[in-house]
């Protein structure tokens, strides 16, 4: 018993480019999200590792801060003065008395440490930390110090 098939029609050329063209729209949108994903995960590692470096600095300047002064904890840390202390008298509009700023470079990145004396509490010292790469703001760390 043989059956003869009669209807041997396959895909005709109009299907085959339509559902390549189909697949093709597809497969861009997917590219477009790769791509995206792949720079959102760039930014993000040079944040990260940006925040580490902030962080780790930060530790250091808290290991080497007791019983030196702010020059003899730049020098110490391998900050250079970027300008002279600024001396502000304490008023209702200011919050803090003394601001140093010292800054290093460390390969791309560029470290800035930041020293500030409070007016109202006298033994409190606001650190910021600041890392730059490319001259683009990566990372910023604030922290509060007692120096009693």
């Amino acid at each position: 018993m043989q059956k003869n098939f009669k209807n041997e029609g396959g895909f005709s050329l109009i299907e085959v480019v339509a559902s390549l063209i189909l697949i093709t729209i597809i497969l861009l949108s997917f590219f477009g999200l790769f791509i995206q994903s792949n720079k959102t995960s760039k930014t993000s590692s040079t944040i990260v590792d940006s925040t580490y470096l902030a962080q780790n600095e930060m530790e250091n300047i808290f290991r080497e801060i007791k019983g030196r002064t702010e020059e003899q904890l730049a020098r110490q840390l391998l900050y250079t003065s970027t300008e002279n202390p600024q001396y502000i008298s304490c008023s209702k509009n200011s919050k803090f008395s003394t601001i140093w700023s010292y800054e290093k470079q460390m390969e791309d990145r560029r470290f800035i440490l930041t020293i500030k004396r409070h007016c109202q509490y006298e033994y409190l010292d606001t650190i910021v930390i600041e890392v730059y790469e490319n001259d683009v703001l990566k990372s910023k760390m604030e922290n509060i110090y007692s120096r009693k």
